[in-house]
């Protein structure tokens, strides 16, 4: 049987965030970035971005 979706599965728009892979200043690293579309963290460390995103209690999206 398929588990039925629960209608809060999702978090808030504002309290979710996105990741991707990024390159500034000639550096290949991550960025994390806030619902509006502004980098909150860059980081060549990606754990840093998943330790940023529980310390704000956000909802964390992969983007391609």
């Amino acid at each position: 049987m398929a588990e039925q979706a629960h209608p809060n599965r999702f978090a808030p728009r504002d309290h979710c965030c996105y990741m991707r892979k990024a390159t500034i200043d000639g550096r290949l690293g991550w960025v994390l970035i806030d619902s509006d579309g502004y980098i909150v963290l860059f980081t060549e460390n990606r754990s840093e971005v998943f330790f940023e995103a529980f310390m704000r209690e956000l909802t964390l999206v992969w983007r391609h």
